[in-house]
């Protein structure tokens, strides 16, 4: 896959990753609290689906995203707030990456 359709595909979950390592990094408020807010609707978002046992149909854009790169992602968010010390943020991050397997594994689809 060309690295372009990667980030065409996957650009959002490129840049919440950016996101959070930014918060980590410089530690700034507004980008923390975007951390903290943007688990929190993807989070409860990854619960509601789960939950009323709905199920996304993949969307076919050309080849698709390998699954590795959302993992990779999702292992760069959780290994940050972990060497930053935010356990519990680390945590949920780590909960949205099963629930989110647990759903690729169901739907098809990443996300």
């Amino acid at each position: 896959m060309r690295i372009t359709a990667l980030f065409r595909q996957a650009g959002w979950d490129v840049s919440v990753c950016l996101l959070v390592i930014g918060a980590v990094l410089s530690g700034h408020p507004i980008l923390r609290w975007g951390v903290y807010a943007y688990t929190v609707i993807l989070l409860l978002l990854h619960l509601v689906v789960l939950g009323m046992g709905l199920r996304v149909r993949p969307v076919r854009q050309g080849e698709p995203v390998p699954q590795w790169f959302y993992h990779l992602l999702y292992g760069i968010n959780v290994s940050a707030l972990l060497l930053s010390g935010s356990w519990l943020w680390a945590a949920l991050w780590g909960l949205i990456w099963i629930l989110a397997a647990r759903h690729r594994s169901s739907s098809g689809r990443y996300n």
